[in-house]
């Protein structure tokens, strides 16, 4: 059922800001955008990134949750060649529905296809989100829907959200490359391990039959290729990254 009304949209907005400042995982993060906005009609979502203008998509720098037959439509037609949408996101910073695009311009023969095909698996009409990022690259939320609400209040909380909903996914995809591209050597995550034990530097020491220095040399080295500021932060980390287990 959708909800509309001011004060239910404003608490739905709220409400997923909580989740996705609390969310570390994109099912958890996805789970939480789609319970909000499929209240309003919307039951695919995707978070894309774009180099720059006139750019393709890639699949690669997709993040949501959307209609896996249309994807594969869309991206094996390339149908990102003549989507009105794309293009109209290319050159604004408002969110705008589908819809208000036909009443901006004249739509090309090539354009009205790429709608028609949207309109062929269901979705009558969606919501995007364009950003511009310092670099110089664009980021969308585009939300497909199939029976939307168009309430001036319901675009505003879909704003808001598509907004921390990019953020928390850019922060989620940050945190896994990190944890990618960490590695601790053997002795570090034994000397991790012990700490996290509530072994004394120079009990870790004694027992691996190395330096205190020694031992401190190995923090120094995980804490710097890990990002962690504090030991206790370091092995709070190593554990949560499963690179460490007690």
């Amino acid at each position: 059922m959708i909800e509309t009304g001011t004060s239910s949209l404003s608490q739905q907005a709220f409400d997923f800001l909580a989740a996705a400042q609390a969310a570390n995982s994109s099912p958890g993060l996805n789970r939480a955008f789609s319970e909000q906005v499929g209240r309003l009609g919307y039951d695919s979502f995707v978070c894309a990134q774009l180099p720059g203008a006139g750019s393709a998509p890639s699949r690669d720098n997709f993040f949501g949750q959307w209609d896996p037959l249309w994807e594969s439509h869309y991206m094996g037609n390339k149908l990102y060649q003549d989507d009105p949408a794309l293009r109209e996101a290319m050159r604004r910073t408002d969110p705008f529905a589908w819809s208000d695009v036909a009443t901006w311009r004249e739509l090309s023969p090539e354009e009205r296809r790429v709608m028609d095909h949207a309109r062929d698996f269901g979705f009558t009409d969606g919501f995007t989100t364009p950003m511009r990022n310092l670099d110089g690259s664009l980021s969308l939320v585009v939300l497909f829907g199939r029976d939307t609400d168009d309430d001036p209040a319901a675009r505003r909380a879909l704003h808001i959200m598509s907004l921390y909903y990019a953020g928390a996914a850019r922060r989620i995809q940050h945190d896994l490359t990190r944890e990618r591209d960490v590695h601790l050597t053997e002795r570090e995550k034994e000397v991790i391990a012990l700490l996290a034990a509530g072994r004394r530097q120079s009990q870790i020491a004694a027992q691996l039959s190395i330096s205190e220095r020694t031992v401190e040399h190995h923090l120094e080295n995980a804490r710097s290729r890990m990002g962690s500021s504090t030991s206790v932060q370091l092995c709070v980390d190593a554990i949560r990254m499963g690179l460490v287990y007690l």
